[in-house]
């Protein structure tokens, strides 16, 4: 054990030992000429002793110059001596000054060849880099060279493509010239056509009117005299207000900034003296226009989007939002809780309405599915694959079908939830519906599409009974409403100018033009009072419009 642990030390040793006589080499000459003159002294010391003892015992007559002359010849090798010490101290200290000479220049000529490496090294970079400056230099001629070849080729392309583009300019300007004709005759034959239904519709009142009066004198002749007596009287409406018929709304009443978002819909309460607005602000609002001005009576929140559409229960006790956020929410009027908080749809919900019983909601959404919901059981009982984007959705209990919906592929579709018929009625159209509205006898459908137009539906025979539309009537939006008023005289609808447009609903003349009341903001919603004597209509800049 002993022995492994001191091996190194011999090691260094050995090598320090082989150090110092590699140090000493230079000086072994003088060393041995230091032995070699004092070997010689001893020797001759040694001869002189025995010359001089052998002298001793011959005879003494010349002892005494002999010993002189080996003391002289003595006294000349110490001299000989000390001088050849000198010169070994001047040797050695010369050779000390040239040891450091040498470490110094080893120094010297190892921060030489440090720097001849990195010199080197700096070249080969450099040279490395040289040669990647030409290579880069090569490879940009070369693209120079294929971009010239591409560039030439463009030229070619865009003097040909210029060429097609001014010989398909020319047959655009011919084309757009024969759709150009094309409309003016498709619009002529489409006003013949409206003249016509028109006409027919016309002629058909007044055969029935004729059939009615011939049934009426044939009934006056069976009148007894009591039977006389009685005389024909308003009737009263659901909410209790008397309906004294319709009034054609000439002038502005009030205007209305409470929302900080475009008014998506108005809804009234059937008494009429307040009425709701939805607002891409998340809220609806309740007005009381009772009063000479009106005043926001409530505020309902709760949505985290904007509200599409609004509804009102039969029994006037909540109020029904299809909401952008996915959801359908339902608020008491009394206290503006939410009662309920319908989800499934997987996008936003963009309009729903209460069936008649008033325990069932109707909702349709840009997912393409129609919705049934049971507030009883607070899920949905029903979900009907569409296929296209629902619109607009309306409600009837008078006849037909009791859920109506209008949708992207510019067909009106017709639901029964009472039956197990998964695809329902449908009715093609010329454009895709952004609004519905069903009138008070429930026998007339009313469509607002896309092509500037609205169409009057009877929902007996499935037929187009009269078609309106303006020289500067334009539609606001995919979600913008039409209405009908409560006495079937009227139909209203928004302009993206911010006018109103009011057609008479039978004879679809364009009866009245209101367009002082948004200043040229796009109007989106409306609704006619439930006394058909006030017009409100709410455009895209959060105003709301009482006319009269």
């Amino acid at each position: 054990m002993s022995d492994d642990v001191n091996e190194p030390w011999r090691n260094l040793i050995l090598e320090r030992v082989k150090e110092e006589s590699h140090k000493s080499k230079p000086f072994e000459h003088i060393f041995g000429s230091y032995r070699n003159v004092c070997d010689t002294l001893s020797r001759f010391v040694e001869n002189d002793a025995r010359r001089r003892k052998a002298s001793g015992i011959a005879g003494g007559g010349s002892v005494d110059e002999e010993s002189s002359a080996v003391l002289q010849q003595l006294d000349d090798l110490k001299a000989t001596h000390h001088e050849m010490l000198k010169k070994k101290e001047a040797n050695d200290q010369r050779l000390i000054t040239a040891k450091y000479d040498v470490e110094r220049l080893e120094k010297e000529k190892t921060n030489l060849m440090n720097e001849r490496d990195t010199a080197l090294r700096k070249a080969d970079e450099v040279e490395s880099r040289r040669r990647d400056v030409l290579a880069e230099n090569e490879r940009i001629r070369k693209a120079n060279e294929e971009t010239e070849r591409a560039m030439t080729e463009l030229r070619d392309e865009h003097m040909v493509l210029q060429m097609l583009h001014t010989k398909t300019s020319d047959d655009l300007k011919q084309c757009q010239m024969d759709r150009d004709e094309l409309l003016e005759r498709m619009k002529e034959l489409k006003m013949k056509q409206i003249e016509f239904f028109n006409m027919e519709t016309e002629k058909e009142e007044q055969r029935q009117h004729q059939r009615k009066m011939e049934q009426i004198n044939e009934a006056m002749k069976t009148m007894t005299a009591a039977d006389k007596n009685f005389e024909l009287v308003d009737e009263i409406s659901d909410g209790g207000g008397y309906f004294a018929g319709d009034v054609l709304p000439t002038y502005l009443v009030h205007k209305i900034e409470g929302h900080d978002g475009e008014i998506t819909d108005l809804a009234w309460l059937s008494h009429g003296d307040s009425f709701f607005s939805a607002s891409s602000d998340h809220t609806v609002l309740e007005y009381d226009v009772s009063g000479t001005v009106p005043v926001k009576r409530a505020k309902f929140t709760g949505s985290t989007q904007g509200i599409m559409r609004l509804d009102v229960n039969i029994e006037q006790t909540m109020v029904l939002g299809a909401c952008n956020d996915k959801k359908l929410r339902i608020w008491g009027i009394a206290d503006q809780r939410c009662r309920h908080e319908l989800t499934g749809h997987t996008d936003k919900v963009v309009t729903a309405k209460f069936l008649a019983n008033g325990t069932e909601v109707a909702s349709g959404s840009s997912d393409r599915t129609v919705k049934l919901w049971d507030l009883r059981q607070r899920r949905c009982v029903r979900t009907c694959m569409v296929g296209s984007t629902v619109f607009d959705l309306v409600t009837n209990d008078k006849i037909g079908c009791p859920i109506i919906s209008g949708h992207y592929d510019k067909k009106i579709r017709f639901w029964d939830p009472r039956t197990d018929r998964d695809e329902p009625e449908a009715l093609l159209m010329e454009n895709k519906i952004t609004s519905l509205a069903v009138s008070s006898d429930g026998l007339n459908l009313l469509c607002a599409t896309r092509d500037e137009t609205l169409s009057l539906i009877d929902l007996r025979t499935m037929q187009v009974m009269h078609v309106y539309s303006a020289e500067q009537y334009r539609t606001t939006s995919d979600y913008s409403k039409c209405c009908i008023s409560p006495g079937m005289q009227y139909i209203a609808a928004g302009s993206a100018d911010g006018s109103v447009f009011v057609w008479n609903l039978r004879s679809t003349k364009l009866e009245k033009t209101l367009s002082k009341g948004h200043s040229g903001n796009a109007v989106l919603s409306l609704a006619w009072h439930p006394r058909g004597n006030m017009l409100v209509t709410g455009d895209k800049k959060r105003t709301v419009c009482l006319w009269r």
